[in-house]
């Protein structure tokens, strides 16, 4: 089926690898195999720190960073995958909030 005008992210609800970006820049990039809701974490985790929340059950209980971002980027995968390609993006864009990258 298509709609006019309308845009298909039917993949932007399975499985896969995300990256957050702000001004053209990979600030983090993440794995989901939900990835609509994981990306709606970070927002909301960051929209609770704005408001004063500072520690949201967000952030606490699934560890998200809550991150201002202006664009997102989907890689569909298998779960079979999702480990690998995360791995390979982090190391490819080394982004910022990525706790991998912290020592």
């Amino acid at each position: 089926m298509r709609l006019e005008n309308f845009t298909d992210i039917s993949d932007s609800l399975r499985c896969g690898v995300y990256a957050l970006c702000t001004k053209g820049v990979v600030i983090y990039v993440g794995k989901s195999k939900k990835m609509l809701s994981r990306i709606n974490s970070h927002r909301q985790a960051w929209a609770d720190k704005r408001r004063g929340k500072a520690e949201s059950w967000i952030a606490e209980r699934l560890g998200i960073p809550g991150l201002l971002f202006d664009q997102v980027w989907v890689r569909p995968c298998r779960p079979d995958e999702i480990d690998a390609l995360e791995s390979d993006m982090i190391n490819l864009y080394k982004p910022r909030y990525n706790v991998q990258l912290k020592t």
